[in-house]
């Protein structure tokens, strides 16, 4: 009981350290990206290694980036999203992001839910 008591208010303190909440935030983005990349390769019926062939990279680093173990750079984003054919939907679910705009004020973005990235 008096461990349980402690380790809540570690973690009560460590949520208002900036760093550990930037740390938390990316922590749930690369979770995200790796099960939206999981559920959309599986809707395909590819398994990892076919995957890895086809954005021209290895079954371990798919696995990696499913896992949430890697920081994926933009240009294997941009082939990977390309490849799963992913639509606003996808990267809405991976950045928890609810986008409300018109289509004639496309430079005015509201934002619903973000998290910092």
């Amino acid at each position: 009981m008096n461990n349980k008591i402690k380790y809540d208010q570690i973690v009560k303190s460590l949520k208002k350290d900036k760093k550990f909440k930037r740390y938390e935030d990316d922590a749930k983005v690369k979770l995200n990206f790796g099960i939206e990349l999981l559920r959309k390769r599986r809707e395909q019926g590819l398994t990892q290694e076919e995957f890895a062939k086809k954005i021209e990279t290895t079954q371990k680093v798919i696995s990696k980036i499913e896992n949430g173990d890697v920081d994926v750079g933009i240009c294997m984003l941009c082939r990977i999203s390309k490849a799963l054919n992913f639509k606003q939907e996808n990267f809405n679910n991976i950045f928890e992001i609810g986008l409300i705009y018109k289509a004639s004020d496309s430079k005015k973005l509201k934002l619903k839910k973000s998290i910092s990235c």
